[in-house]
This record gives structure tokens, sequence and C-alpha cells, in this order.
């Protein structure tokens, strides 16, 4: 059975690893925006962009997310350390 501090610990290390998956998905839709070149099909070319677009505000949503748990997670783990030496 895991602690309290080791649930913690492992939760943080997850939210870790998505911040850092969510970190190269935005990288990677960002470079296919840039890279993105208008076409004679203009209308596929906007389209395309707004559905990058989309995509980007939804992980920096997901993104913002994650740390705000992340930053809820270091206050409850350095809470409990604080309380535990007192």
């Amino acid at each position: 059975m895991m602690t309290k501090t080791e649930v913690i610990s492992r939760a943080l290390e997850m939210l870790g690893e998505r911040v850092l998956y969510l970190k190269v998905e935005l990288a990677a839709l960002n470079q296919s925006k840039g890279e993105d070149t208008k076409s004679s099909a203009g209308d596929k070319f906007e389209t395309g962009r707004e559905m990058i677009a989309q995509e980007i505000s939804k992980i920096e949503s997901q993104l913002h997310q994650a740390h705000q748990q992340q930053h809820a997670l270091f206050q409850i783990r350095d809470k409990k350390i604080v309380s535990s030496s007192i």
C-alpha cells in the first residue's frame, strides 16, 4: 500500500509527464501552423489554420489545467512536510 506522500509524488510524476506531452504536442501544432502555406484553395487553407488554432487553444487549456493541478499538489505536499516536521 502506498503512503500519502508516495501517492502525491506519483501524481506529480504523472502530471509532469502530461505537461511534457502537451508541450510537445503544442510545439508540433505551432510548427505545423507555421509550415502551412496558402494554396489556390484559400478556403481549405483558412479552415485548416482554424482547426489548428482550435487544437492549440484546447491544448493550452489542458496545459494550464495541468499546471494548476501541479501547483495544488505541491501545496499539499509542502504543507504535509511542514506539518509533519513540527
